[in-house]
C-alpha cells in the first residue's frame, strides 16, 4: 500500500485501531510478497524454492476451520465458510471466506481484531494496485488448503 494512501486510511480511523490496522496491512503485504516470490520461483523453474514457500504457507496458520449451514443430517453436511487463523491476541488476524462446491476458497477477506474489539475487514479501497495484488495473493494463500470432504 502506498504510504500516502495508508496515511489517509489511518487518518479516518480511531487512534486505538491504527496500530492494529498497520499490523494487518503488514500481514497482507507479507502474503503478497510470498505470492510474488512463489510465482518468480515457479517461472524460473526453481522447484526447491517453490516447495520452500509452499511449506512456509502450509505451516503458517494456527488453525484452518470450516463451518456449515443447517442440514437435516450430518451426511448432508458441506462446508459453506472457512476461517484461517493467523494470529491471536492483540492484534489477531484471520482470513475468512466462502467455500465453493469444489472445496475451494471464494472471496477471501483479511480481518483484524484488537483486544475486546469485533473482527474488522481490512478492505482494499485505499489503493487499486494493492487491491488487485492483495486479492490474488489471498486467493492463492487460501487455496493452498482444501475445504471439502476429507
Amino acid at each position: 500500500m502506498k504510504h500516502e494512501n495508508l496515511d489517509k486510511a489511518l487518518g479516518k480511523m480511531p487512534a486505538e485501531r491504527r496500530e492494529t490496522f498497520k499490523s494487518a496491512i503488514g500481514t497482507i503485504q507479507n502474503i503478497i510478497q510470498q505470492h510474488q516470490d512463489w510465482r518468480l520461483a515457479l517461472d524460473d523453474g526453481n522447484s526447491l524454492r517453490v516447495e520452500e514457500i509452499e511449506r512456509e504457507v502450509d505451516e503458517r496458520p494456527l488453525s484452518v476451520e470450516v463451518r456449515s449451514g443447517w442440514s437435516a443430517t450430518s451426511a448432508q453436511w458441506t462446508a459453506d465458510e472457512f476461517r484461517i487463523l493467523l494470529g491471536t491476541g492483540g492484534p489477531a488476524f484471520q482470513i475468512v471466506g466462502e467455500v465453493s462446491d469444489y472445496g475451494e476458497a471464494l472471496n477471501p477477506q483479511m480481518q483484524y481484531q484488537d483486544w475486546f474489539q469485533p473482527w474488522t475487514s481490512c478492505g482494499y479501497c485505499y489503493d487499486d494496485d494493492f487491491e488487485a495484488e492483495g486479492k490474488a495473493a489471498l486467493h492463492w494463500f487460501c487455496n493452498r488448503f482444501y475445504f471439502g470432504e476429507g
